[in-house]
C-alpha cells in the first residue's frame, strides 16, 4: 500500500514538472500593475509596432523539444508579460545552436521583449 501511494505521489509530481514551462525574466525598465493577458498585443517583428515604446523586460524560456512547440507556450509568455504590465511582446521561437543537427529535431526556446507604450504627456491635458 505504501508503494502504491508513493508511486501515485511521484507520478503527480512528475506530471506537474513536465507540464511546467519556466520563463526567466530580466527587468530592463519600470514594471506596472498587472493587466489581463488578453490586452497584451503580440508581434513577431518590432517594426510592426506603430507606437513609441520602451522595453521593460526580456523574457526567455527554458529549452524544449522543438516538435513539442504549441501555442500554450506562447500563452504562458504572454501571461508573464501581462503580470508585469506589458502592453505588447515581440517574440521569436528559435533553435538552440548546439542542437541544430540533433536527430530528434533539436531543442528550441522562446525569447520575447516585453514593451510598454510611451505615453505622450501633452495628450493627457
Amino acid at each position: 500500500m505504501k508503494n502504491r501511494n508513493a508511486i501515485i505521489i511521484f507520478s503527480i509530481f512528475f506530471i506537474s514538472a513536465c507540464s511546467s514551462f519556466y520563463i526567466d525574466i530580466i527587468q530592463t525598465g519600470p514594471w506596472e500593475k498587472a493587466k489581463p493577458y488578453r490586452e497584451v498585443q503580440v508581434f513577431t517583428d518590432r517594426n510592426k509596432i506603430t507606437k513609441p515604446f520602451g522595453v521593460i523586460a526580456i523574457l526567455h524560456s527554458e529549452r524544449f523539444i522543438c516538435s513539442n512547440w504549441n501555442k500554450n507556450y506562447l500563452k504562458k509568455v504572454i501571461k508573464k508579460a501581462a503580470e508585469i504590465g506589458s502592453d505588447a511582446i515581440v517574440y521569436v521561437v528559435d533553435k538552440s545552436p548546439d542542437t541544430v543537427n540533433d536527430e530528434n529535431g533539436g531543442e528550441c526556446y522562446v525569447s520575447a521583449m516585453a514593451v510598454r507604450y510611451v505615453q505622450d504627456k501633452h495628450s493627457e491635458r
